[in-house]
């Protein structure tokens, strides 16, 4: 999944819905930097890509490598989002959603911005030694 953030800044996202495991895996890592490849491949270097892994783990197992920059949307931090997306609606559906303003006004205050959206995400572990 790609997320168009503005001002050539974009989220490469590898959501794993299903998984439960208590690390991510080496092939989740791997379809990660799969999907990072592709973006280099289809953008120049003035586009910047943050690779973000969709996972209830942050911690990596000890065959994976992680993505350079790599960030995770934990379960938590997916809570919070979807949280953060339904008051923005609820606040759209009282106020003016026609508006520009009033849609601004709404993403700020349920911190729903471009520059808000790291705020939901975590640095990954890198795995356990030994």
């Amino acid at each position: 999944m790609l997320w168009a953030l503005g001002g050539l800044d974009f989220w490469v996202i590898e959501a794993k819905s299903g998984a439960v495991s208590e690390v991510i895996h080496k092939q989740y890592a791997n379809q990660l930097a799969g999907s990072m490849n592709w973006f280099r491949e289809r953008y120049d270097t003035t586009a910047r890509a943050t690779p973000v892994m969709v996972h209830p783990a942050r911690q990596l197992s000890s065959d994976a490598t992680a993505t350079p920059g790599m960030k995770v949307l934990t379960d938590e931090g997916l809570a919070r989002l979807r949280s953060a997306i339904l008051a923005f609606a609820a606040g759209l559906a009282s106020d003016r959603w026609d508006n520009a303003d009033s849609i601004d006004s709404q993403l700020q205050g349920q911190n729903l911005r471009a520059a808000d959206l790291p705020r939901y995400v975590n640095s990954y572990r890198p795995a356990r030694k030994g």
